[in-house]
């Protein structure tokens, strides 16, 4: 009997997934209200700041729009979660996460080129990394008052930024044809393995859209199936968070070999890696394509 009860007792102590500290509903509730008042302030900039932009080292834009939400979602962050660091696009010179367990991926304007051009095809994303995992994902449409979120093992929502309308979650899509997979795409160019992929007699629907954040989102929602990034230019702070909507909607994010996206931080902040993202009926079928069309391609730093 005495054996019975420390059996029991045992059992009762097992930690739950909040003792671990893995819940991060806290970190959720912070950031959903931290990034609808940011989602305020960036539209009060877009109408401002018009056009106006300058060029980074890289040569890509960046506008005082970016600068300034950047400045405000880090330092909000940091407050609020000392032990944590904190890198956002527009102050990342150094990363060392030597002593971190969890890094925030801030990505002020995802889409500046768009931001610049007065459409709505840009977004603001906030991604937690927690052990190389991303764990917490959220993306703001502050032009269509829409908000995506996700945390692991939670599923994956859609909201609106402005009133408390109750959240409805989302799944990716069933389709498990590539030949009628619908392919997303960015605004303004093809990536090369899309055009490869059309070149060979796939017609697929193609649907053309701006950041990576809102490709992603679109594939979670289930209006688009299937993704091809073969630019090795995406920032970390570019895919974390969309990474967890996705993959809580019931989507992948992957290299082209298959192997899931990590964030090895001590790497740099950079995905060298070529990526795509899809349902997970497709993955087999995408996989089998991409292996005749890279067949020597390399393994990424980041996987």
């Amino acid at each position: 009997m005495r054996s019975l009860e420390c059996f029991t007792f045992l059992i009762l102590r097992i930690p739950n997934i909040t003792e671990l500290g893995m819940d991060l509903q806290n970190e959720l509730d912070f950031a959903i209200d931290l990034i609808k008042s940011t989602s305020k302030r960036v539209l009060e900039l877009h109408r401002s700041e018009g056009s106006s932009y300058e060029l980074k080292e890289d040569k890509s834009k960046v506008t005082e729009a970016d600068r300034i939400i950047n400045e405000i979602l880090v330092k909000a962050i940091a407050k609020e979660f000392r032990n944590d660091l904190v890198i956002g696009e527009e102050s990342a010179s150094s990363v060392d996460s030597k002593n971190k367990r969890r890094t925030w991926l801030i990505d002020p304007i995802d889409g500046t080129a768009d931001f610049i051009r007065g459409n709505d095809q840009w977004a603001i994303q906030i991604g937690l990394v927690d052990r190389e995992t991303a764990v917490m994902g959220l993306v703001a449409r502050p032009l269509r008052d829409e908000l995506f979120f996700a945390r692991q093992g939670a599923g994956s929502f859609v909201t609106s930024l402005s009133s408390t309308t109750k959240a409805t979650q989302i799944h990716c899509s069933n389709c498990s044809d590539i030949k009628v997979a619908r392919l997303i795409e960015s605004s303004n160019r093809i990536d090369p393995t899309t055009a490869q992929f059309r070149a060979e007699g796939f017609n697929n629907e193609l649907i053309r859209t701006g950041s990576l954040g809102i490709k992603l989102g679109e594939i979670a929602k289930s209006k688009a199936d299937l993704y091809f990034n073969s630019s090795h230019h995406c920032g970390l702070w570019d895919v974390c968070g969309p990474q967890v909507i996705l993959e809580e909607a019931g989507g992948l994010l992957l290299d082209f070999q298959g192997n899931k996206i990590t964030y090895r931080l001590n790497q740099g902040p950079k995905l060298t890696t070529k990526v795509f993202a899809c349902n997970k009926s497709l993955r087999d079928s995408v996989l089998s394509w991409l292996s005749r069309e890279n067949p020597t391609s390399s393994n990424s730093l980041h996987t």
